[in-house]
C-alpha cells in the first residue's frame, strides 16, 4: 500500500477502501459530472477551500513559527504552493487513480486543481492539530523554514526568535565593564533577567549569557506531555502508522523476493530445457553420423567384393604377371 494513502487513512480515521471511495467523490471534475449528468457535487468547492482556507491556515502556521519579513513569508508561501510543487505532490500521492474527468480533459495541465481539492477536503473534516502535522510532513520542510534565515546559526537570532514566541518581545543584551571584567546581562524589557555571565572576554561573556538565556527559556516553557492522554494517543497512532508502513515495506520486499525466486526458477527451467534440446540434437547428429559411417563402410565393402568378383582381361593379367603381382 502506498505510504501516503496509509497516512491519509490515519488523517481521516478510515480504511483504504473507504478512502478510495471518498477520494473519487472529492476528485470528480465538473467535466465528468456534465458528461454523465451526475447529481453529485464536483471538486470545485473543495478546490476553493484548499486555495484559500487551507492556504490561509498554512500562512498562519508560517507566521507563528518562521522568522522573516512579511514579504519573505509571502515568498515562502508561494514556493510551498507553487504549481510545480503541487504537480509533484499529485504524482507522489498517486491521485490520478482517483481522479474522474471527461476523456477530452487534460489532467497534466490541471494537477494542482485536484491537489487543492484534496487539501480543501482535509480542511473540512480533519482536526487542526492533524492538519498542522500534515503541513509539516508533506508541505513545509527545513528548506522553506530556513530559506530566508541566513543567520540561523547565529545565537542572537535564535535568542530573539524564541523570546518573540514566548514574550512577543526581543531580548536585550546588556554588556557592562567593571574592574577589567565584562558582565553581560540578557533581559526581556520590563521583565525578569534571563541570564548573566562575567568574563575577561566580552565575546565569551556574551556568547555564554545568550546560551544560558536560550536554555532557561526553553526549560521554563517546556511542557510535559508524558501523562497527557491526547499526546499518548497521538504517539500510539504514530506507532501504529509506522507499524503499518513497516509491514507494508516488509510485504513488498517479500513479494519482490518471491518474484525474483520465480524468475530464477523460470530461468533454471528454461536453461534445463535448452540443455535437453542441445543434448537431443547432439545425440541425433551422432546417430546420423553412425548411420552414414555404416553406409560408407558397407559401400566400400560392396565395391571390394565387386572388384574381387569381376573377371580380369587377358591383357591386364599378362601386365600384372610381368610386374610380378600375380
Amino acid at each position: 500500500m502506498n505510504t501516503s494513502i496509509v497516512y491519509f487513512c490515519y488523517l481521516l480515521n478510515t480504511n483504504s477502501t473507504d478512502l478510495g471511495r471518498r477520494l473519487k467523490q472529492v476528485l470528480t471534475h465538473s467535466s465528468y459530472k456534465k458528461l454523465w449528468k451526475l447529481q453529485t457535487e464536483d471538486c470545485s468547492r473543495y478546490t476553493f477551500l484548499g486555495m484559500y482556507a487551507f492556504k490561509g491556515l498554512t500562512a498562519e502556521h508560517l507566521e507563528n513559527f518562521k522568522t522573516g519579513t512579511g514579504q519573505q513569508l509571502q515568498h515562502t508561501l508561494g514556493n510551498i504552493f507553487s504549481k510545480n510543487r503541487l504537480d509533484s505532490l499529485f504524482d507522489e500521492w498517486n491521485l490520478k487513480r482517483y481522479v474522474r474527468v471527461a476523456p477530452d480533459f487534460d489532467i497534466e495541465k490541471h494537477k494542482h486543481v485536484f491537489v487543492y481539492a484534496l487539501m480543501g477536503y482535509l480542511y473540512s473534516c480533519v482536526e487542526t492539530d492533524k492538519l498542522v502535522d500534515f503541513m509539516n510532513k508533506h508541505l513545509i520542510d527545513t528548506v522553506h523554514l530556513n530559506e530566508h534565515n541566513s543567520m540561523r546559526h547565529n545565537l542572537l537570532a535564535q535568542l530573539n526568535f524564541i523570546s518573540m514566541q514566548i514574550y512577543k518581545k526581543k531580548a536585550k543584551v546588556l554588556p557592562l565593564k567593571e574592574n577589567g571584567k565584562y558582565s553581560v546581562r540578557i533581559q526581556i524589557p520590563d521583565k525578569e533577567i534571563l541570564a548573566e555571565q562575567e568574563s575577561k572576554s566580552l565575546h565569551y561573556a556574551r556568547k555564554k549569557a545568550i546560551v544560558k538565556a536560550i536554555k532557561k527559556m526553553v526549560d521554563d516553557n517546556q511542557v510535559d506531555f508524558s501523562e497527557n492522554p491526547d499526546y499518548l494517543a497521538i504517539l500510539e497512532s504514530r506507532k501504529e502508522l509506522k507499524r503499518i508502513e513497516k509491514a507494508s515495506q516488509i510485504r513488498k520486499m517479500h513479494e519482490k523476493w518471491l518474484a525474483r525466486q520465480e524468475e530464477k526458477k523460470e530461468a533454471r527451467k528454461q536453461a534445463k530445457l535448452t540443455r535437453m534440446e542441445e543434448k537431443k540434437q547432439i545425440e541425433e547428429r551422432r546417430r546420423k553420423a553412425k548411420i552414414e559411417r555404416k553406409r560408407r563402410l558397407d559401400q566400400i565393402a560392396r565395391q571390394k567384393a565387386e572388384a574381387a568378383n569381376r573377371s580380369m582381361s587377358s591383357a591386364k593379367r599378362r601386365f600384372l604377371e610381368d610386374k610380378g603381382r600375380l
